[in-house]
Parts: C-alpha cells; sequence; structure tokens
C-alpha cells in the first residue's frame, strides 16, 4: 500500500482517473485527512509510503479500506466546500455533490467506529480487556 496506489483508487471512486476536477495537491491533502484521523482512532502515528517523505506503511492493510472511504469523503467535502478555488463556499453548487460528500464522510465515520471498536476488542488494558467469568456458586 502507498501513497499512489491509494491516489489511483480515490481518482476512480471519483471518476477523476485523468485528474481533470481533482489535482494531485487535493488528493495528497484529501489522504493525509484521512490518514490523520485513522491515527486519532488508533492513538499511533501511521505513515503512508511516498505521502510526506515517508519511506514505509505503517497503516495496517485491513484498514485500507478506509483509507481510501475517507479520503474519497475528505476529497469531496473540500470541493463541496470550496476550500481549494475560494475561501468562500460555492452556493451554486450542485446539491448532489453536496450529498455526495456527506454519504462518504458518513460511511468514513461508520469505519473508524469499526476501528475504534476493533483497538477496544484487542486491548490488553481494561475496561476493553477480556473479562474473566468467575461463578459463583
Amino acid at each position: 500500500m502507498t501513497f499512489d496506489i491509494i491516489k489511483e483508487r480515490v481518482r476512480c471512486h471519483l471518476n477523476d482517473m485523468g485528474g481533470l476536477i481533482w489535482t494531485d495537491g487535493m488528493l495528497e491533502a484529501a489522504v493525509r485527512s484521512a490518514l490523520r484521523a485513522i491515527s486519532r482512532v488508533y492513538d499511533e502515528d501511521f505513515t503512508l509510503s511516498g505521502l510526506d517523505g515517508a519511506l514505509e506503511t505503517t497503516l495496517p492493510d485491513e484498514d485500507e479500506h478506509a483509507l481510501v472511504t475517507g479520503a474519497v469523503a475528505y476529497a469531496l467535502t473540500f470541493r463541496a466546500s470550496g476550500r481549494f478555488e475560494d475561501a468562500a463556499q460555492d452556493q451554486n453548487l450542485p446539491s448532489a455533490l453536496a450529498n455526495w460528500a456527506s454519504a462518504h464522510m458518513a460511511r468514513f465515520q461508520t469505519l473508524l467506529a469499526q476501528c475504534r471498536r476493533r483497538t477496544h476488542q484487542t486491548s490488553p488494558d481494561p475496561p476493553y480487556s477480556q473479562w474473566e467469568w468467575q461463578e459463583e456458586e
């Protein structure tokens, strides 16, 4: 899993394989934002090979889908809010784009919750560690 691979998957989801709508810089910011969100869930600084000078990927493979979904959500949100075009939100923006951004962000939040539950289930520290059942007679 590298930045270039993730970027191409995000472009595919956005139906922008030619890069006519979302620039490399926009996608880089979107991937970075998604990676930070996942890192906060794990309370660990993950890296992605090729992003911000990282030589290796430390993000678990099982979270690749969450990263792609999050990057798509952020890219759509950035476009919908006009973050990269100008400081003011575009009032003429089609509502479909805003709805698309909102739906992807909701899906990303669901995937982050799944990551959070997974970290809690595998945690060796209470209160998330396995409980020992004691039968009283």
